[in-house]
């Protein structure tokens, strides 16, 4: 690894994850941060029922409660 590469990840390290909030409801990209996951793992999720999409016209979000809940941390 060159030292740019290193310097990214550290950077990369010192950003704080998001924070969650229950009542809010969260667009795909938000949830993938917030669980730290790939977009194929997310849809994994949503298609084996772990995770209860809210559909929205073609827009589709997660509510906070659902990511607490599979994530195990209180929001």
């Amino acid at each position: 690894m060159n030292t740019a590469s290193l310097q990214l990840l550290q950077v990369q390290r010192q950003v704080p994850p998001p924070v969650l909030d229950e009542r809010q409801r969260y667009s795909v990209p938000e949830t993938l941060a917030l669980l730290r996951t790939s977009r194929a793992s997310l849809y994994k999720l949503l298609r084996d029922g772990a995770l209860t999409p809210i559909k929205q016209g073609r827009r589709t979000y997660i509510s906070g409660a659902e990511i607490a809940r599979l994530s195990q941390v209180p929001a």
